[in-house]
Order: C-alpha cells, then sequence, then structure tokens
C-alpha cells in the first residue's frame, strides 16, 4: 500500500466511528476511488454490507438491521 493510501486510510478511521457504514458513493465524493476501496477491502480493513455500503471489518454495523 502507498504511503498516500495509507495515510487515506487513516484519516478514514480517525474520522469513522466503529460500527458506522459508509456509502460507496460518498467515499468516491471524498477521494476514495473505487479502485481503492476494492484494495480496501481485498486487504480486510473494510467489508461489504449489502449494495455499495462498507463497515470496518469485522465491526457490527450499529445502523443495521439484524
Amino acid at each position: 500500500m502507498s504511503i498516500e493510501s495509507s495515510s487515506k486510510l487513516n484519516k478514514l478511521f480517525r474520522a469513522q466511528p466503529a460500527g458506522g457504514v459508509l456509502c460507496s458513493a460518498w467515499l468516491a465524493d471524498n477521494g476514495y476511488s473505487n479502485d481503492l476501496q476494492k484494495r480496501y477491502k481485498n486487504n480486510q480493513w473494510f467489508e461489504s454490507v449489502g449494495m455499495d455500503a462498507l463497515i470496518r471489518f469485522g465491526d457490527q454495523g450499529e445502523h443495521l438491521p439484524l
């Protein structure tokens, strides 16, 4: 992972509350390309929850219906 994408990941982790759900479109609008999002999922930093939504890997997703 490049230093730039690592820095972006750290910034995202600091900004995102635990259990929060992120929208892929919001991420793309804020500089996290679809390719970068895919890399984050492949490296198990985030996982998909439904269509175009991500949570931190291993989080329950507090705002998701059970």
